[in-house]
């Protein structure tokens, strides 16, 4: 869901998208007999408790649950000192996720504009720890192209244990990892762009990634 009115917070954004419920690890029993399932529990929404569709996913014992709020209020004191903006969220299954954007932009050469984002992605279902990702949207874009800010660096990532509250607290150390990574990844395309790129590095190119003889096709062609 892309917000058409930025939320202030993330309550407010929890709202908006629809993502504002708790979770609950019951256990889980035999159909046939009743008897519980050892260390093993489903995870549900709270408000569909009675409903099939509450369903999120199968989860060990040492499994922390993280709320939504949870996950995301740490973002409250980044976004105000910052001068972030939520701008979209979204759920899938037993995952949820959370985008905002930094106030600046980069520029390459000086005239493709591209937004600096943060992704926080959070899941129910024990598939995934409590995830924040570096991503970049291009704005030339009819539609936008969105892309990963490729380096390790720029990943965060929270086991679902107990102790993740502690970590969760320090989460907002992220801020200046994400301005060095923006700032790196900003350098390096600027110079990848200043590279002249000859057409018979070109056909190359296409021909080692493609295996295909550019020559030739193109002399088919004709």
């Amino acid at each position: 869901m892309k917000f058409t009115n930025n939320p202030v917070n993330a309550a407010q954004a929890l709202e908006m998208s629809g993502l504002n419920f708790n979770v609950a690890k019951l256990p889980l029993k035999t159909i046939s007999t009743g008897v519980e399932i050892p260390v093993r529990f489903a995870t549900w929404r709270t408000d569909m408790i009675d409903n099939p569709k509450g369903y999120l996913g199968c989860v060990g014992n040492n499994y922390k649950i993280i709320q939504n709020h949870e996950a995301l209020s740490f973002f409250d004191s980044i976004m105000s000192r910052e001068e972030m903006m939520y701008t979209n969220a979204g759920c899938n299954g037993g995952r949820i996720w959370l985008q905002a954007k930094m106030p600046d932009t980069m520029k390459i050469n000086g005239v493709d504009e591209i937004e600096k984002r943060i992704l926080i992605c959070n899941s129910h279902d024990g598939t995934s720890s409590l995830t924040i990702k570096f991503i970049t949207l291009r704005l030339v874009c009819t539609n936008g192209m969105t892309a990963w800010v490729d380096d390790k660096k720029s990943v965060v990532s929270i086991r679902h244990c107990s102790n993740a509250d502690d970590k969760l607290k320090e989460a907002y150390k992220i801020m200046n990892l994400a301005k060095s990574t923006f700032k790196q990844w900003e350098e390096k395309v600027n110079a990848m762009a200043n590279i002249e790129v000859k057409s018979q590095d070109l056909d190359k190119y296409f021909d080692a990634v493609l295996d295909i003889n550019t020559k030739k096709e193109i002399s088919k062609k004709a």
